[in-house]
């Protein structure tokens, strides 16, 4: 952004022009012009450390995709069970599920498995289809494949190289390559690879380096080159690029040990977050007059950037400087006070604060000023916050992944919220809902699920966890979503009907992102701010799409957890649920010295139902019984289908008598009403059993068997009854 050459300061400045003499303007003006070069070398001094701290964070964040998903994927069970046994049907046929989950959100990355034991590799697209679903080959040997045994023996989990791809009908394609160890049972059984293409990540680092004044490379821990901004240094041959030593490093000693101490900030293979950026070094041989070094955090790469004067100082800034430092050298005594009042001064505490407030965020000089000072000062200050904010942004993101990845059964809410708190604290928002498509009554709905809400969030109008609303009262959502297209607007700018809705809340401005899970829609992730209107920049919806995709991670984990746990026909929980969840619930009881009483119940005669109208209607009386069974039942009671006609009723902190009462409950209910099916009305009944835990039921089984027992006794009583454990 450029400033204006004209203001009250200009103006000043031109008055004294008119009384000074010609000819001391002519001689003195070399002197400003010496002047006026320090402050530019200052200045290419102090912007050549920005610019490798921009080019840092760009790699960077081009890399944040390739990290998330090799992380999600080198963590799944699902697909590291399946490369420890290649040939397992069943395990291929989820492990390409779960990985088409992940390869939708970001279709311009390619994704590749490579199994250890085969050699083989395995490509995926967005359009692949598990009938496509093969190997495309075997590894070459020598160094065409040297990438997959460096990532095997690497200090770190993963490594990053640039490499050509197969050739496809004769021609090559060069990527930069992210490759992450898997292991299964704590046995090394393959790598996964992210690829996303050269041209993209080099246009995002050095789209806007000029040769002649501006240089940057990416070079690895050995000092190699990786990347170079004018990309002249890639002899590739058989697909292999090569990796000289930067130039001037070679030239210039001081750069050469600057780089080897820099490296020695790695830990475990890998910069820290912490990593500090390598303080500018003066250049004495070459083109180029400074040099910076930035590390490129998680990874073991860096940026060096080198510059002149002219890529930092822009010469529509020059007839200022010039004309008011020889104002200063050329003036009266009067008119030299007043110049160096002016401009001189101010500029010395501007570059002076500037750098202050680089290294210590202190408050920079001229913000307030109403001329050419104030609005460069504020311009320095917008890049300083634009640079600061895009590294808040990047840990924000760092952070949550970290906490998501830790989710597990027993702590999924609270890593949720964390890393909702997480986001929403670096976003500035108020709240952040996570809301989940559920079919009601034949219509499709979106339902709130999980919600993060600030001090001023929370102090605005609640909104129930289960709060519900149909697609169908919101005209183009669900189509708009399926596309993939998100709302990212003041609520006063949507069309009236949605701000409508969103501004009862009080809602000033609003994000939702879709959410998909195995490329369908599955709910979206609304961020909601009550304080300003605004639009999102390009920045914070990379972070929203990022935190989608990481909260979509944990759904799927979940999901998978659900569904082994549920009983496919009655929708009740099943035999896993009662080993895996059930037996942690009495084993808390045994601990906690509380009751702990159980039901089960069996439908008489069912075999007469099923002889009498077949298996169909059979499976509708379970269907019919689970669900009148589950509507007595209090909410949150879990109902579990033991066997075939059999249910068993878990009561952790319910008293004997209590269950008791439950179980004649259940017996009303069914015996009350025939089940209606098409056209038939069928009776049914069924006969309980009650137990409760007592000091010699020292296990879940023994429970189960007491309760079984006190069931089997009310079949021989007579059926449709209740026998209790007392009472055998």
């Amino acid at each position: 952004m450029g400033f204006k050459t004209s203001g009250r300061l200009a103006a000043r400045a031109r008055l004294l022009y008119l009384v000074i003499p010609a000819i001391t303007i002519v001689i003195l003006l070399g002197i400003g012009a010496l002047v006026s070069g320090n402050i530019a070398d200052d200045a290419a001094r102090r912007l050549s450390r920005q610019y490798a701290i921009e080019a840092s964070a760009n790699f960077r964040a081009n890399m944040d995709t390739h990290m998330i998903l090799m992380q999600q994927i080198a963590r799944s069970t699902t697909i590291s069970r399946w490369m420890a046994n290649e040939d397992d049907s069943e395990a291929k046929a989820m492990a390409f599920n779960e990985i088409m989950g992940y390869a939708i959100y970001a279709p311009e990355i390619y994704l590749m498995l490579t199994i250890y034991e085969s050699l083989q590799g395995w490509d995926f697209e967005t359009d692949l289809t598990f009938e496509e679903f093969a190997p495309w080959g075997i590894l070459a040997g020598g160094d065409v494949s040297a990438w997959f045994f460096n990532t095997r023996d690497a200090e770190k989990p993963f490594i990053i190289n640039i490499q050509r791809t197969r050739p496809v009908d004769g021609d090559f394609e060069l990527y930069i390559w992210s490759n992450h160890r898997v292991y299964y049972d704590g046995e090394f059984v393959g790598v996964v690879t992210v690829g996303s293409h050269f041209d993209k990540v080099f246009e995002s680092v050095f789209g806007d380096f000029d040769v002649y004044y501006r240089r940057g490379y990416i070079i690895d821990r050995y000092g190699a080159t990786r990347l170079d901004s004018a990309m002249t240094l890639y002899v590739l041959a058989d697909g292999l690029p090569t990796f000289p030593e930067v130039p001037e490093a070679l030239e210039n000693p001081v750069l050469a040990n600057a780089i080897e101490l820099h490296m020695h900030m790695l830990v475990d293979g890998a910069f820290p977050i912490d990593a500090e950026v390598h303080d500018t070094l003066r250049l004495e041989y070459g083109n180029y007059t400074y040099a910076s070094i930035a590390p490129i955090v998680g990874t073991d790469w860096s940026v060096v950037v080198l510059s002149s004067a002219p890529t930092v100082f822009d010469i529509r800034y020059m007839p200022m400087i010039y004309g008011g430092i020889a104002v200063l050298i050329l003036s009266t005594l009067l008119g030299g006070l007043l110049v160096r009042r002016m401009i001189l001064a101010p500029l010395l505490r501007l570059t002076q604060t500037a750098v202050a407030s680089g290294q210590n965020g202190s408050k920079l000089y001229g913000l307030a000023r109403e001329d050419e000072i104030g609005d460069l000062a504020r311009n320095i200050d917008r890049a300083q916050e634009t640079i600061k904010q895009r590294e808040k942004l990047l840990k924000a993101v760092n952070r949550a992944a970290k906490v998501l990845l830790t989710a597990n059964e027993d702590n999924t809410l609270d890593t949720l919220m964390e890393g909702m708190e997480l986001i929403g604290t670096c976003l500035e928002v108020d709240r952040i809902q996570i809301w989940r498509n559920e079919e009601i009554d034949g219509e499709l709905h979106f339902v709130m699920k999980y919600e993060w809400a600030s001090e001023i969030g929370a102090q605005k109008v609640d909104i129930n966890i289960g709060t519900k609303s149909a697609y169908s009262s919101r005209p183009g959502w669900l189509e708009m979503f399926k596309r993939g297209e998100s709302i990212n607007a003041p609520v006063s700018q949507l069309p009236p009907e949605d701000a409508r809705f969103l501004g009862y809340h009080s809602i000033k401005s609003v994000v939702i992102l879709p959410m998909f899970f195995d490329r369908d829609l599955f709910g979206f992730f609304r961020i909601d701010d009550y304080q300003h209107e605004r639009t999102f920049s390009d920045d914070e919806m990379d972070i929203t799409a990022s935190a989608a995709l990481m909260f979509t991670s944990v759904f799927n984990r979940n999901l998978q957890r659900e569904l082994a746990r549920t009983d496919a026909l009655t929708s009740t929980r099943n035999r896993r649920y009662l080993v895996e969840g059930t037996e942690a619930q009495f084993a808390h009881s045994q601990q906690e010295n509380t009751d702990f009483s159980v039901i089960m119940y069996d439908i008489d005669h069912f075999k007469n139902i099923n002889d009498t109208y077949g298996h169909i209607v059979g499976d509708e009386v379970l269907k019919i019984l689970a669900a009148r069974s589950a509507k007595a039942l209090k909410q949150g009671t879990e109902l579990i289908r033991y066997g075939g006609e059999e249910f068993l009723v878990a009561l952790p902190n319910v008293r004997y008598e209590d269950a008791l009462n439950i179980a004649w409950r259940l017996q009303k209910t069914l015996e009350s009403t025939p089940f209606t099916i098409g056209d038939l009305e069928i009776p049914v009944t069924a006969s309980f059993g009650v137990a409760y835990k007592t000091a010699e039921t020292a296990t879940l089984t023994d429970l189960i068997n007491l309760v079984d027992r006190a069931m089997y006794q009310a079949k021989i009583v007579g059926r449709n009854t209740v026998v209790g454990q007392d009472d055998m």
